[in-house]
């Protein structure tokens, strides 16, 4: 970066850096002043970054309109939401009138009651085979005299280098 040429890129890359924001505002303002503007649009110019380097290039009545658009699209898309939530919450009441209606009948007790024992009763059976599978390929032979080496190794190394056992 020395030199004539040097210097002749680090004034192009200011200048590109200046156009590039002299065309970023006139591209917010040809967005703004389009009379054609709708809610949507106003809420995405808003949320753009452009509108967050450069809404303060616009006269006040401009960015007025565009937050007065996109408050109007922000409260159409809370609404939408609410439309949707509430009918997310009746089908959720829905379904729990059917669940009272059947905890109500007169076979429900006995069902649930079964039901829960015989998952209760599979879940302690699976339980005891995988102990009893696990003890059986479990070589005791082989860890018990295993064992007894560690212990007869840990006996003599001690008694070499007198140690208290």
């Amino acid at each position: 970066m020395f030199g004539k040429g040097g210097t002749k890129f680090l004034n192009w890359v200011k200048d590109y850096k200046n156009n590039r924001e002299k065309k970023a505002i006139a591209h917010l303002k040809l967005l703004c002043k389009d009379p054609k503007l709708t809610a949507e649009h106003a809420y995405k110019i808003k949320k753009s970054k452009c509108w967050k380097n450069y809404f303060w290039e616009l006269t006040y009545s401009i960015r007025d309109k565009v937050d007065n658009l996109s408050s109007d699209h922000l409260d159409y898309l809370s609404d939408v939401k609410r439309a949707k939530d509430m009918a997310t919450d009746a089908k959720y009441e829905i379904r729990a009138n059917k669940y009272e209606e059947v905890k109500e009948q007169k076979w429900f007790p006995y069902v649930a009651y079964t039901i829960t024992f015989a998952l209760l009763g599979v879940f302690i059976y699976a339980i005891g085979y995988m102990g009893y599978a696990g003890a059986k390929m479990v070589d005791w032979y082989g860890l018990g005299k295993w064992t007894l080496y560690l212990i007869g190794g840990a006996v003599g190394y001690c008694s070499v280098f007198d140690c208290i056992v």
